[in-house]
């Protein structure tokens, strides 16, 4: 089975200079191999696991958690698994002025059948295989333990991610429940935290906006929403916000395309947050939902009230209910989601551009607007609706999207928004397609996760089991199984280049867990590289190169006496047996003395000693004997016989005269 799956050898050289675990980090460059990131690419996908830039697919190397109690979990450059990686793409680039080039991706004929660049190898059994080219850009834990829509994000030149704070506070406890915000050139030359929360936030939304030129860090810290601006050149910090209190949930889209001068004019380029009524609010009960710009500055500096009075909106009002709570599900596919309550016993998902909202309280959203429609606004534009009504939509966990949607095209009535609705039990659960209102698939299972849609396919989860189904129209029921040992982790599954990217089990090792794994969406049927393990495994998970180690020879020494301190291994002969051959083709073993765990003579009776080479173990039994009874036993210490207590008294008696003349 391992031929069919792309081990990784990395392909990476560091040069970070030292490190100090005690003091925080010291950030040093890092040598990237390979070509050097083009950046006249668009970049798709920031946010999550995954995201393509151009000919390069970047990607977390697995999860291995965001705990860190000993502050030894996240050291810049010591960091393997969880760290980001980038793994090089086969094709050509198209020439694209407008929109930023694209990459037309291609498989390797005449190799390995990928699109991935790879390089004939062999796996730890031997086997020949193909590795593909993988380099480490930033040697640190991307992402934190419970925010799925952060992750990798990459605006030009400079790459942006979180990951846990690893100093300790006064009483000496490591603070990884905060969270520290870097960015990084993608030539490895700078890396840079920019700023680092005041409270615990490894579940909190947060996002990296570009906008007028500035770059902000937008958190949700408690119940304040905070907005950091730097200078997109430098990385300065410019000035801190808090735009808003008494909030309680947080929606921060992440732009599906990213290229260098593209509009932040859309519906991606706000921020959208649930809140608690105030006392100077014109209710001063319920729920209120806003959006806002990320610099917190007016969104119409010229408006003015109908007696002409000026009237700056910082936030604009989407909707707010006095008696009822409205909740905010996600942006998405050019849309906004949220809950409402229209009657007062039925919730129903409400789906809106908030085209009009924008085109009258933000100035630049307006002119924007002007220039590209000619002052006229296209009916498609002005768009709001009830995407699904349902008796027990309030025990629902809502996954809606628009199908056919094309972030470049935008959004037109013409798309069907259509909903996956997850309803949740103790012994299991339902996944439900609805289209207009009405269910047309039910998927069963536990844990039930939506992971991701991608033209007409569903991508869903049920606890270790990772699911691919066809939904578009007229299609059959039946869903195909991808991985059993899919960990959802943070992330869950994402997509880049035609690849669903997702954490699970490495095939061969017992120990290599939760590593990234990558799923061509229209690979060939019965293709043989059909889930790809691409990633770097820590050491000590690589599977050994042996099957078993086997002792050929036993030591000379075989007894100790109690309390020897120092193994004699002199005569011991240890062989390796390679995985794929037998005992008639083996390796001698060069043992030495930190391979050999175990010795202990401070009990008398049998003692195990372990012998551990590349991952694989064997042990051999020595006998500790008793302690002999006799002169020998005199406290003059253990094992010195009748010879070494008569050297012992003679010492003693020396000592006794030269005391005895010392007083004459």
């Amino acid at each position: 089975m391992w031929k069919r799956i792309v081990a990784i050898v990395a392909v990476l050289v560091l040069c970070l200079g030292t490190f100090a675990a005690c003091s925080g980090d010291r950030y040093s460059r890092v040598n990237i191999q390979g070509d050097p990131q083009d950046t006249g690419y668009q970049v798709v996908g920031n946010g999550g696991s995954a995201v393509q830039y151009g000919n390069y697919i970047y990607f977390i190397n697995g999860a291995k958690g965001y705990e860190d109690t000993d502050g030894k979990n996240n050291i810049f450059g010591e960091v393997e698994k969880g760290a980001l990686y980038r793994a090089a793409l086969l094709g050509d680039k198209v020439e694209n002025d407008r929109f930023g080039n694209t990459f037309a991706l291609k498989r390797d004929a005449d190799g390995s059948g990928l699109s991935l660049a790879a390089r004939k190898s062999a796996d730890y059994k031997g086997d020949e295989i193909y590795v593909a080219d993988v380099q480490l850009v930033a040697p640190k834990v991307i992402g934190t333990g419970g925010y799925a829509g952060g992750g990798i994000f990459i605006f030009d030149d400079y790459l942006y991610y979180a990951s846990p704070h690893n100093l300790k506070d006064k009483s000496g406890n490591v603070k990884y429940q905060y969270t520290d915000f870097f960015r990084m050139s993608l030539d490895g030359k700078t890396t840079q935290k920019l700023y680092t929360t005041a409270k615990d936030t490894q579940s909190s939304p947060y996002n990296f906006y570009i906008y007028k030129d500035a770059v902000f860090v937008t958190v949700l810290e408690g119940t304040d929403l905070m907005s950091i601006k730097f200078d997109k050149r430098s990385g300065k910090k410019l000035d801190t916000m808090r735009l808003c209190e008494n909030v309680t949930n947080a929606v921060m889209p992440v732009k599906p395309i990213y290229y260098n001068g593209i509009s932040t004019d859309t519906i991606y380029d706000f921020i959208y947050i649930e809140r608690s009524a105030t006392r100077s609010d014109p209710a001063i009960s319920g729920t209120y939902l806003e959006f806002m710009r990320p610099d917190g500055a007016a969104l119409d500096p010229d408006a003015t009230d109908g007696a002409g009075a000026k009237v700056l909106y910082y936030r604009g009002v989407i909707a707010s209910d006095t008696a009822n709570p409205l909740q905010l599900v996600a942006v998405r596919d050019g849309l906004l989601f949220y809950t409402a309550t229209e009657t007062l016993t039925q919730p129903v998902l409400k789906a809106t551009n908030l085209h009009n909202m924008f085109y009258g309280m933000d100035k630049a959203y307006r002119d924007a607007a002007n220039q590209r429609y000619n002052n006229g606004v296209p009916d498609d534009l002005d768009y709001t609706r009830t995407a699904l009504a349902h008796s027990g939509l309030s025990g629902f966990t809502l996954y809606p999207y628009v199908a056919g949607y094309d972030f470049l095209t935008g959004f037109s009535k013409s798309n069907a928004v259509q909903v996956l609705a997850v309803a949740s039990a103790e012994s299991g659960g339902t996944l439900t397609l609805y289209r207009n209102d009405v269910p047309v698939k039910v998927f069963n299972g536990s844990e039930l996760r939506v992971e991701a849609v991608k033209d007409g396919v569903l991508f869903y989860s049920a606890g270790a089991e990772l699911y691919r189904a066809d939904i578009t129209e007229g299609s059959g029921d039946a869903a195909t199984t991808i991985s059993t040992t899919f960990a959802a982790g943070t992330y869950g599954a994402d997509i880049a280049a035609g690849f669903l990217v997702y954490f699970a089990d490495v095939e061969g090792s017992e120990t290599a867990k939760s590593y990234a794994h990558f799923k061509e969406i229209d690979g060939l049927e019965n293709n043989e590289f059909d889930n790809l393990f691409v990633g770097k495994l820590t050491e000590d998970e690589e599977p050994s190169p042996y099957k078993e180690l086997v002792v050929v020879t036993m030591p000379a020494k075989t007894e100790y006496k109690k309390g020897e301190k120092k193994f004699d291994k002199t005569g011991l002969v240890i062989k390796g047996v390679y995985q794929n051959t037998d005992l008639e083709d083996h390796e001698d073993i060069e043992i030495s003395d930190d391979m050999i765990t175990g010795f202990d003579t401070a009990t008398p009776g049998a003692n195990t000693v372990t012998v551990t080479y590349e991952r694989c173990s064997v042990t051999f039994e020595l006998t500790v004997l008793e302690e002999e009874a006799g002169c020998g036993t005199l406290a003059l210490g253990s094992g010195l016989g009748l010879f070494g207590a008569a050297a012992g008294l003679l010492a003693v008696g020396v000592l006794f005269v030269r005391k005895r003349r010392s007083k004459v």
